[in-house]
């Protein structure tokens, strides 16, 4: 039998008598000195040792999360870190690591012999010491991967933009979709399907009468397309190199068959389809008509939109009222170029006339935005025109607080002393 003794031999009744081949727990510190005395057998009145007298040892604790000590039968202490001995987790993989973590809080609360607390912290400790450098290791490849992906990407834009004539990429499934409104069977092509990076081909979305009411409400107030400038305005620029007019549908007379209403309808009931948001028309932004012109391939600066990202795409949580899917209608098609690519995704859309690309850049069920999946370009328009359709749309905006109530920096005027 042992006893415990506080630091420098004072008694520590708390801790009592201790009997041997059993354990105990403490809560204690770095540094920490303890004195334990060899007691006399009950039924001897005499100690272990070979001349019968009470031994003494000393223990100092070290500066470890999770150790046990422990008199061997010579009465010296021998200290056994708890991680080390059951198993090196540095060595083992990520589920074998937590596995063995798991049996040592077992092993600590059937022995009895630490707090809840302490089991927990020391199944933190050994956790963070078994995953910690699998996982930096794991990240650090895949922030090498996503750098490669994105050097490759960004010179194959040059090839796939270069050859007006290639078509587009392999679908990964395709299906029919029925408008509720017009209860018409389209073809859906879809070529990526990742739960915050969504691209779908739609064909026969618009129809010539449709494509021409746009067209018509469009002529008078064509003016030089912008981008954002990243101090929450708008500035001309040559990345965007096209004419554009926003259209507002005329909702009041959707139910008397207006064509652009019905056109901008159909564009949410299938951003809802796709999504499950229960979108609605109000405080979206209007249609943009964007028409590019083609002035032969020896044009030096010929119309286009170089690779960007309709909203954030940087694999963040999404900001209230922000853009989150994009819909682009084609109406005319040019003779050559004018194609879609999706550097970042492998996929390359040659589209048709009437047919239509969504991509979404957002996750419904976490609202995590897409991590550079959905960057895309318009390519280089050589030959005749390219006139597009496009709906850019936003979760969360009301008739109150629409897409207007917010700069290119996506925050409310308002809030940026704006107003």
């Amino acid at each position: 039998m042992i006893a415990w003794m506080g630091e420098k031999g004072k008694d520590n009744a708390d801790l009592g008598e201790l009997l041997v081949n059993t354990g105990t727990g403490l809560s204690t510190f770095a540094n920490h000195q303890f004195q334990i005395r060899e007691i006399p057998l009950d039924t001897t009145g005499a100690c272990q040792s070979e001349d019968k007298t009470c031994r003494v040892a000393y223990l100092k604790v070290k500066d470890i999360h999770n150790a046990e000590y422990s008199v061997n039968p010579d009465f010296e202490i021998e200290e056994r870190n708890l991680l080390k001995a059951d198993a090196d987790v540095d060595s083992v993989d990520p589920e074998e690591a937590i596995s063995i973590c798991k049996e040592l809080a077992k092993k600590g609360f059937g022995e009895g012999n630490n707090s809840q607390q302490s089991i927990m912290m020391n199944y933190k400790a050994c956790l963070t010491k078994g995953l910690a450098p699998k996982l930096k290791e794991t990240n650090d490849e895949i922030e090498f991967m996503s750098s490669i992906r994105h050097t490759v990407a960004s010179n194959l834009e040059n090839f796939t933009c270069a050859d007006p004539d290639m078509d587009s990429s392999p679908d990964v499934r395709y299906y029919d979709w029925i408008s509720d409104k017009d209860h018409v069977a389209r073809a859906v092509h879809i070529k990526l399907d990742r739960p915050a990076s969504r691209i779908r081909v739609v064909e026969n979305f618009a129809s010539e009468e449709e494509c021409q009411a746009v067209e018509e409400e469009a002529a008078d107030r064509l003016s030089q397309a912008s981008t954002a400038d990243g101090k929450g305005g708008h500035q001309i620029s040559k990345a965007r190199k096209a004419l554009q007019a926003s259209i507002h549908p005329a909702w009041d007379r959707e139910e008397d068959g207006d064509l652009i209403a019905q056109l901008s309808r159909r564009v949410y009931d299938f951003v809802n389809h796709v999504l499950d948001l229960d979108i609605s028309h109000e405080g979206q932004e209007p249609l943009m008509s964007i028409q590019y012109n083609g002035r032969g391939k020896s044009d030096g600066e010929p119309d286009r939109y170089t690779p960007h990202c309709d909203g954030e795409c940087e694999g963040k949580p999404y900001k209230f009222g922000q853009r989150m899917a994009t819909m682009v209608i084609y109406c005319t098609i040019p003779e050559r170029g004018g194609h879609t690519n999706f550097r970042n995704s492998n996929v390359h859309i040659k589209p048709s006339a009437g047919s239509a690309i969504f991509f979404g850049y957002i996750d419904p069920e976490t609202k995590i935005m897409d991590d550079g999946f959905t960057t895309h370009s318009g390519c280089p328009v050589y030959e005749g025109e390219k006139k597009i359709v496009t709906q850019w749309v936003r979760l969360g905006v009301t008739k109150e607080v629409n897409s207007d109530s917010f700069n290119t920096l996506g925050i409310l005027h308002s809030e940026a002393g704006e107003d």
